[in-house]
């Protein structure tokens, strides 16, 4: 056996062309070559270590294998049945387990929770009209934040206790921030608690479920959901080679699979059948079809494509597919199928790159899929001008990031000419086209995937769909700008402020000239505030590896004492201020206290969003 699998590894198996008859297409045993040709020149050119990929069919694996090394300093190299940690690609799997609790007819998709999980003290005020539901766990639309990020930097020894007191430990996870069921913001703890409600429904842990139903009918005999010390897991490396420890994760049920690629292609093969397996399947039809969709967001509808049952949707070549991607510990994966095409593929990175990420999907997507170049028409119907105008973001994901959805990305929707366009401030700029009703699509895309109208006393734009997670809501331009232009034009200010005050003070050092009021705290502590400030812009901008975002350590802990000090600084700066105004001239007054209002607009704002100080490894 152990002879067959060298020669597996060394030699290229010689791989049946596959006729897939809704499209014709093959993928030959030259194109497969040259998939794994190319995988193997992204993984030099990226610097990752090791790449595990399968490219199948509805009828069997064509090609399962690795590039590169799965631990470098030894030398290993990763083949089909090196095991990778797939991070968010579990969700599949939780999804799954739960469908099939659903087909048995001992859950339903309309469960509230308050009855699944009664001993959680869920705090929803919008309880009465609208509980949280088992479905909006699955789509990520129950309100929940995601986790912490110091969840992400758990020590390799720590105690991972039973999932019903892992859900207890953070009750601030069960609060809903807007009504449940009308927004997606993605939330890894509500994954969590899908693992418990299958162990609450089964009396079984959730990994041993999942192994029964999935991964010992599907022949996933390699793969498991508690592979902290698999003998053969390939490690990931971050961006300076550097081997990273694999990381237990206390929210496991969220992104804890660890598998092989002839695994995960046993798993696509499984998807491109509907779940069948000797002719029974693991739901129905009807239930897998729902996976496929939002059932949950303000709009949703059979018509609507997004985040839905565990699967996302991706268009690739005019092609519609489903799959989920995962990130963990410098791991990046993802798998898709395409049901129309008969095809479908998985890959894994051990190290997370998302230009490799990109290039990847497109080499499968070029070598495997046809091109649909024929897409719907552009259409745009009589479209009421209530509906353009300026929308602020009204979901996100973790609070951390808060500001960066509700400062820097406004939208506006406009008609230029007879085209319907959409911006935002971060440079997404999308042509889309009105499907009828309030349904829109990206005009390169073939189905629709936003909603557009009235949603109660508010007008919102409405999606789930991978890169349109979006909810806005409609404010006219000041009303959605106000905070932007602030903070803005007080960055502004400050920056201008300092790079003058410096070349006064260094001219006025050079000719010796009287100083005046430069003496002075309220130009000194002003001057040592804007490097401060500069200071922590720089070292937030470094931070690359989440476990060092997530943890204590010389970096994080010099952002918060930073931030920390920022407004200790700007407050005796002020007294200061106060103190020496007969030294300042009437114009050089208004131009300090301008500059010392610019300061705090801009600390009162960062206050708001919870970054005085910054504390990264608490959020």
């Amino acid at each position: 056996m152990n002879n067959q699998f060298i020669h597996f590894f060394i030699l290229f198996p010689v791989v049946l062309i596959v006729e897939i008859e809704q499209i014709s297409a093959q993928v030959s045993e030259q194109e497969l070559i040259r998939i794994e040709a190319k995988l193997d020149s992204i993984s030099t050119a990226y610097n990752i270590p090791s790449i595990g990929y399968s490219v199948v069919t509805s009828d069997g694996i064509l090609k399962s294998g690795a590039v590169g090394f799965a631990n470098v300093e030894m030398e290993l190299p990763a083949g089909p049945q090196t095991v990778y940690r797939v991070g968010s690609v579990t969700k599949s799997f939780i999804a799954l387990g739960i469908l099939s609790l659903v087909e048995e007819a001992l859950l339903s998709l309309d469960d509230p929770l308050s009855e699944l999980v009664p001993e959680l003290d869920i705090k929803n005020r919008w309880e009465s009209q609208s509980p949280v539901l088992l479905k909006h766990l699955l789509e990520h639309t129950a309100g929940f934040r995601d986790i912490y990020l110091k969840e992400y930097a758990v020590d390799v020894d720590t105690y991972i206790p039973p999932l019903d007191e892992i859900v207890q430990r953070h009750p601030e996870y069960w609060i809903s921030r807007w009504e449940p069921g009308t927004r997606h913001a993605y939330s890894n703890c509500g994954y969590t608690l899908l693992g418990l409600i299958i162990e609450k429904t089964t009396g079984m842990p959730y990994e041993d479920y999942l192994n029964q139903i999935i991964l010992d009918p599907v022949g996933m005999v390699n793969s498991d959901f508690r592979g902290r010390d698999h003998a053969h897991l390939a490690y990931s490396y971050d961006g300076n080679g550097n081997l990273q420890t694999p990381f237990p994760l206390m929210e496991h049920p969220a992104g804890y699979l660890h598998t092989t690629p002839e695994d995960m292609g046993k798993f696509v093969q499984w998807m491109l059948n509907k779940t069948v397996i000797n002719g029974e399947p693991l739901i129905s039809e009807e239930l897998f079809r729902k996976m496929e969709r939002p059932l949950s967001i303000i709009g949703a509808d059979e018509r609507m494509v997004g985040y839905g049952l565990g699967k996302i949707t991706i268009f690739a070549n005019g092609n519609r597919g489903l799959g989920h991607t995962g990130g963990l510990d410098h791991y990046f994966s993802n798998y898709n199928y395409f049901e129309e095409a008969g095809v479908g593929f998985y890959y894994t990175l051990t190290h997370m790159s998302m230009d490799a990420y990109r290039e990847i999907n497109t080499l499968f997507y070029d070598y495997l899929l046809p091109d649909k170049e024929s897409l719907p028409p552009y259409q745009l119907y009589e479209f009421p001008e209530e509906l353009t105008g300026w929308y602020t973001k009204g979901s996100y994901r973790i609070e951390l990031l808060k500001i960066v959805d509700e400062l820097f990305n406004p939208m506006k929707i406009y008609l230029d000419g007879d085209t319907l366009r959409l911006s935002t401030l971060t440079g997404i700029s999308k042509t889309i086209s009105h499907e009828g009703d309030n349904y829109f699509r990206l005009v390169d895309e073939p189905l629709p995937s936003m909603w557009l109208g009235k949603y109660g006393d508010k007008t919102v734009l409405s999606s789930s769909h991978r890169g349109l997670d979006w909810y806005y809501e409609r404010g006219g331009f000041l009303q959605v700008m106000w905070k932007t232009i602030l903070f803005a034009v007080s960055l502004l200010w400050i920056f201008v402020a300092l790079i003058g005050s410096i070349g006064i003070y260094s001219y006025k050092l050079i000719r010796r000239k009287e100083r005046g009021f430069l003496h002075t705290g309220a130009f000194i502590y002003q001057v040592l505030a804007g490097f401060v400030l500069l200071i922590t812009m720089y070292l937030s901008m470094q931070l690359q590896d989440l476990h060092v975002i997530a943890s204590m350590n010389a970096t994080t802990g010099l952002i918060a004492i930073s931030s920390g000090l920022l407004p200790i600084m700007i407050l005796l700066g002020l007294i200061s201020t106060f103190r020496n105004s007969t030294l300042f001239s009437l114009k050089g007054r208004w131009i300090i206290y301008g500059t010392y209002g610019a300061w705090i607009i801009l600390l009162i704002i960062l206050f708001s969003y919870g970054l005085i100080p910054l504390v990264t490894w608490i959020n």
